[in-house]
């Protein structure tokens, strides 16, 4: 089950590429989505405000205007934990400094798929281990009334 605490901040000029991913995000259960359409808004959550994300899946293409890199800030700002970046010139698969506990990912797609942004919140938000046990009637509390109905019908057998 996803943590449904997570920030997220979705970085994109373009409308349908944001509601394309935040479709994508919502569909994993994710709800806690910030959708910016410009850099001077990123900058300045990354600046003026003590708000720590820990997450941001952002166009590279961006902050093409300015001389900024997209992907420094994300690995020297401790505003943002996790960062999937895309529209890249280069490909980088992961890149995780396990000091930080900061994972990003560039990626060359124009628009991240369902998958793409599936297995990135599942290597930085992994299912529980416990979520299996879901279906098990017992955990559930099927098998108290399902004991209770064989009672009731071995105790009708008797009378």
């Amino acid at each position: 089950m996803p943590n449904k605490e997570l920030r997220i901040i979705i970085a994109d000029t373009s409308l349908s590429r944001l509601i394309q991913v935040e479709k994508s995000l919502n569909r994993l259960d994710y709800h806690r989505i910030l959708p910016l359409q410009s850099c001077r808004d990123l900058w300045m959550l990354g600046n003026a405000f003590g708000i720590t994300f820990d997450v941001l899946i952002a166009n590279t293409r961006l902050i093409s205007e300015t001389e900024s890199d997209l992907a420094f800030f994300c690995q020297t700002t401790n505003k943002v934990n996790h960062a999937l970046l895309y529209g890249s010139q280069r490909t980088t698969l992961t890149e995780t400094s396990l000091a930080t506990a900061k994972t990003l990912v560039t990626s060359s797609i124009d628009v991240p798929g369902d998958e793409l942004i599936e297995q990135f919140m599942t290597s930085i938000d992994p299912p529980s281990p416990w979520g299996c046990l879901k279906s098990l009637a017992w955990i559930n509390g099927r098998c108290k009334t399902h004991r209770r109905a064989l009672l009731s019908e071995s105790d009708a057998r008797l009378a």
